[in-house]
This record gives structure tokens, sequence and C-alpha cells, in this order.
């Protein structure tokens, strides 16, 4: 299988760049997963061109720009973030997620979302 990026592709006449095949490229879309930063990522309709005789496949640079800068907002909101407070602020909410039989995690976001979301 050969992969090749595309300078200037147009929908008619895009052949193979095997030598051994020069098949005719059919252009495609497909959803395209990554894994950026530890958190998996999908990024809707890539296009791409694909040699039905020997599976070689066509790209633009644009497009794979366009993968990673797609994969890279969806990384930025992964759910997880790293949260520095006071000792005491976190000994304080620790006793109150034992008082309300939850995890430090869920008393934080029991908090934040009572506070947060229903102002927005």
């Amino acid at each position: 299988m050969t992969e090749t990026y595309l300078e200037h592709p147009t929908q008619d006449n895009i052949h193979c760049p095997d030598e051994e095949c020069n098949g005719k490229m059919e252009q495609r879309k497909r959803n395209v997963s990554l894994r950026v930063k530890g958190t998996n990522i999908t990024v809707p309709n890539s296009e791409y061109w694909e040699c039905p005789d020997c599976a070689s496949i066509l790209t633009t640079q644009e497009e794979i720009d366009r993968i990673r800068k797609e994969a890279a907002k969806k990384a930025n909101f992964s759910g997880k973030f790293l949260l520095r407070l006071p000792q005491t602020l976190h000994q304080k909410l620790a006793e109150q997620a034992e008082e309300n039989h939850r995890s430090l995690n869920g008393e934080i976001l029991t908090i934040l979302k009572q506070n947060v979301v229903s102002k927005l």
C-alpha cells in the first residue's frame, strides 16, 4: 500500500501512484480516529482517494492539517484538568464528601453543577 499527498486534487482522472497498478482512484470520506494527549478523538468526514485495485491511499496536506486542527480542538476539553488548592480547602472538601457519602470528585462535581450550571 502506498501513501502519498496530493498537491492539487481534482475529482477526475486521479490515477494510482503505484507504478505497477495505475488504477483509477475513487474519492471517499470516512471518520478518522486518533489518540491525542491520551484521549480518543474522532474527526468526521475526512476526504481521501483510494485505489480499489491495490488499496493505495492519497490525501492532501490541507486535509491532514484539518484533521489535526479538529482533533486538537476536541482534545482541549477532555473532561480532566489539574486543580491546585489550599490544603485546608482540600481537607474541608474531603470531609464534606465523606459526610455526603460521595467521593471527593463527586462532591466537587456536585458543587460545580449547583453553582455554575445553574447560572448558565
